[in-house]
């Protein structure tokens, strides 16, 4: 062929033969008849699947979580603790400021309602929520003897951990979505859901009543201690102040002899003073002298409170008190319906996964078939 006729050639029109080109689309309706010749396949996979699933399902360990809403403590609700605390606070000692202004110390002002229930509360916020206190909660329980039989030492620890980590759950309130803290615990049964977070709510507010309790009566004994201390100081002041009047009378009774005044002087002044008094003369001075040494020192009215403080505080039993360091908005429900496993979704989850799954799978090799033809 020459350059002409291979130039006449290339531009003749269509028709001429066109290169080959690959088509990647897939024919929907030849990819469904393939599906519907395999529905018998796809059928049995989802059954097996929805089967696979319900075993699961109906097996599976079941989770029940109760739930539980706390505030802070009323007066009533610390009952033994607070009468006790309150005792405290009104026969504490007391202090005087720089302006002459008697007050309480700092120790009995931390006994006061408000500061006692903020404290309170908030420690046994903290003990609620701290991992120590489940644990050892946890591992006494019987709940938790009953899982670890037969498991490895290994085994027993991640048990412990989801445990306490996981099935034990503290939220405090913000505010803002929640108005007040909440407690929850999951267990394998409703009842026992209940039960456990009951347990472990009465543990933790029995340890922080006692830490309490404890403290109190450490301060107790301070009281005593510096009620005895201050009784001790007023009655050395009262017998220092008599000593004192007995040397000023003895002082002027040898001024009054000296200056051999018998009688009371005429010139006595309206106010006697210690430099004054020898003008009551000798007579009168000794009678007088007489009458404070056979008497007994003037103790201050404090001293008597003081002595009525110590009496009530010494009466104090050493025994244990009880109370609460909350106040139950919602006490431990028993549940209603389970956490897991969901035993409907499971099954659906099951049945879509074994319809689509075999749809796929079909697809997948119709497409490959296609290809390769």
């Amino acid at each position: 062929m020459n350059k002409k006729e291979f130039s006449q050639q290339a531009n003749m029109p269509y028709p001429y033969p066109m290169p080959y080109q690959d088509n990647d689309e897939i024919d929907l309706v030849e990819l469904f008849r393939t599906l519907w010749k395999q529905k018998a396949k796809i059928a049995l996979i989802t059954v097996v699947t929805t089967l696979a699933s319900g075993i699961y399902a109906f097996t599976a360990e079941e989770v029940w979580t109760s739930n539980a809403v706390i505030t802070a403590p009323k007066a009533s609700d610390m009952g033994e603790f607070y009468l006790l605390a309150q005792n405290l606070e009104r026969n504490a000692p007391i202090v005087v400021t720089p302006d002459g202004v008697q007050t309480k110390t700092e120790d009995a002002k931390q006994l006061q309602f408000a500061n006692l229930q903020t404290n309170l509360f908030k420690e046994f916020k903290n003990t609620l929520n701290s991992l120590d206190e489940r644990r050892e909660f946890v591992v006494s329980s019987d709940f938790y003897k009953e899982k670890i039989k037969g498991k490895t030492e290994r085994d027993q620890k991640v048990i412990l951990k989801e445990i306490t980590e996981k099935d034990i759950n503290y939220t405090a309130a913000d505010d803002v979505k929640k108005t007040f803290d909440t407690i929850t615990l999951s267990a394998d049964t409703s009842k026992q859901s209940q039960i456990l977070l009951q347990q472990y709510i009465a543990s933790v507010n029995a340890k922080v009543v006692k830490n309490n309790e404890y403290e109190l009566k450490l301060l107790l004994n301070k009281f005593r201690q510096d009620l005895a201390a201050e009784a001790k100081t007023l009655e050395t002041s009262a017998d220092d102040m008599l000593m004192l009047q007995i040397k000023s009378v003895s002082d002027s009774l040898a001024q009054a002899k000296e200056m051999n005044l018998i009688e009371t002087s005429a010139n006595l002044p309206t106010d006697i003073s210690d430099s004054t008094m020898y003008l009551l003369g000798s007579k009168a001075l000794s009678a007088k002298l007489a009458s404070l040494k056979a008497s007994e020192p003037t103790l201050a009215k404090r001293y008597f409170d003081v002595q009525q403080q110590l009496k009530t505080l010494n009466e104090i039993k050493n025994s244990s008190v009880t109370g609460q360091a909350f106040c139950f908005i919602d006490m431990p429900d028993e549940p209603v319906t389970k956490d897991k496993p969901k035993r409907v979704l499971i099954l659906i989850g099951g049945a879509l996964l074994g319809l689509f799954g075999s749809v796929f799978f079909f697809s997948i090799l119709f497409s490959l078939k296609k290809k390769n033809k």
